[in-house]
């Protein structure tokens, strides 16, 4: 194996290092604002048990006859 093929791994494997980097701060973000809005909608009554009782009430869930 030459010297030009060693580099070209080593920086195919700094790239490949840095994207999953990325993607590991994205996802650790993504999951971090999807909490906020769940504690914030939490404060507001949103995700009470009595409010998903009654909404779950008033589901129809008949479907069309086959």
């Amino acid at each position: 194996m030459g010297k030009k093929s060693k580099e070209h791994r080593k920086k195919v494997a700094n790239r490949n290092a840095k994207i999953n980097n990325q993607k590991k701060s994205l996802n650790k973000l993504r999951e971090k604002m999807i909490m906020d809005i769940i504690n914030r909608e939490s404060e507001k009554g949103l995700l009470d048990a009595n409010v998903n009782d009654e909404l779950q009430n008033n589901i129809n869930l008949d479907g069309p006859q086959i």
